[in-house]
């Protein structure tokens, strides 16, 4: 994945991911949530070896992938895939058919 690519998918999904620190406790920042998210879904790699890849625990290794599946869902699905309308519809259905 490119840096821009990386950089896009930080700022689009930042209303739903990035978190605020508390007294008892420091955020794990926005980019490194969702590093931990994109490396789950892209290597399959269970929680405990990027939990020490990334240096958290296996909870919050699952806690970013739930997080990030969710904004992705919300904030850029609508975005980037779109259904068909119905004459892009009746086209694709009349090339099937042909």
């Amino acid at each position: 994945m490119s840096e821009d690519t990386y950089v896009y998918l930080c700022n689009k999904l930042r209303p739903a991911m990035e978190r605020q620190d508390t007294p008892f406790r420091e955020c794990i920042p926005l980019k490194k949530r969702v590093a931990i998210a994109l490396w789950k879904l892209a290597t399959g790699s269970e929680y405990r070896s990027i939990g020490h890849l990334f240096r958290v625990s296996n909870t919050t290794v699952c806690r970013c992938v739930q997080d990030f599946c969710a904004a992705a869902e919300t904030l850029l699905v609508p975005e980037l895939i779109r259904s068909p309308d119905r004459e892009q519809f009746a086209e694709t259905a009349a090339y099937t058919e042909n």
